[in-house]
């Protein structure tokens, strides 16, 4: 998301998102062959439920995540005002991916919320848009940076709110198969900076 700003940190960053996507992809194909050729094994070794997680669990998971989060923006943009934010918006996002919150909206609406392949292809999109503009109307490096984790992690709590709704999924056939293979060759072609720049 940040290849194109000028600024010392991201000198590897094409390398980095060829590494992972070059992973994704190689994850993608295994777990779909898996699934498809071992139907009865997996389904033999995967448990039939898993126990919910404590209230103390997971508090205690969202601090120490919450902590890590910290520091790790506050290595990449120092002891500056604009981490707490970021911190919150991030917070907010996972309390509402934890806790029992559901929003109440149509299903076609529910079906169009991105998941999965889709919703890294929206943040690609969005993040590539948003560097297209910063690097435009600010001159700073350090504010480029900080103005695009400012985005991301924005639409990353509406994508998480939106995604605390409940809903059905759209129905596994020929054509929602179809649509995951365009889907993944869109998303690698974006990826791979061949689509929008």
């Amino acid at each position: 998301l940040v290849s194109d700003l000028k600024i010392g940190l991201v000198v590897h960053g094409n390398v980095v998102g060829y590494v992972v996507g070059a992973t994704c992809v190689l994850r993608y194909f295994v777990t779909t062959f898996v699934v498809f050729m071992y139907p009865k094994r997996l389904g033999e070794v995967t448990p039939p439920f898993l126990p919910e997680q404590t209230r103390g669990a997971f508090y205690s998971s969202f601090i120490v995540r919450l902590i890590f989060a910290t520091l790790i923006l506050a290595a990449l943009l120092g002891r500056t005002w604009f981490v707490p934010p970021l911190v919150v918006l991030l917070g907010i996002g996972m309390l509402v991916r934890g806790l029992d919150f559901h929003l109440v909206i149509p299903n076609w609406c529910y079906r169009l919320i991105p998941r999965n392949l889709g919703k890294i292809l929206t943040f690609e999109i969005v993040g590539t848009v948003v560097t297209g503009v910063v690097s435009q109307y600010i001159a700073s490096p350090y504010w480029q940076i900080a103005s695009l984790l400012f985005a991301i992690f924005l639409l990353g709590l509406v994508v998480d709110l939106l995604s605390a709704a409940r809903g059905r999924e759209w129905p596994v056939n020929w054509w929602t198969r179809l649509g995951g293979v365009a889907l993944f060759a869109i998303t690698v072609a974006q990826l791979s900076d061949n689509l929008i720049r």
